[in-house]
């Protein structure tokens, strides 16, 4: 049992890295000017990874015998 909450905790932190990244991303994208169609769609990505981050560690709690 533990070791599904561990893969699921493993990928939560996965997702957590993309989001670091992705995060990266829109700072560099609004200090170059970016467009904010372009902003807009990397904050909602962004989001997105957030949300799929936190499901895997609520999906590892869950899992814990």
């Amino acid at each position: 049992q533990w070791q599904e909450s561990y893969i699921s905790y493993m990928n939560g932190m996965k997702k957590f890295n993309e989001y670091i990244l992705e995060t990266k991303v829109l700072a560099n994208q609004i200090e170059n000017g970016s467009l904010g169609a372009e902003i807009l769609e990397t904050i909602n990505k962004i989001e997105s990874i957030k949300a799929e981050s936190i499901e895997y560690i609520k999906k590892s709690n869950e899992l814990r015998p």
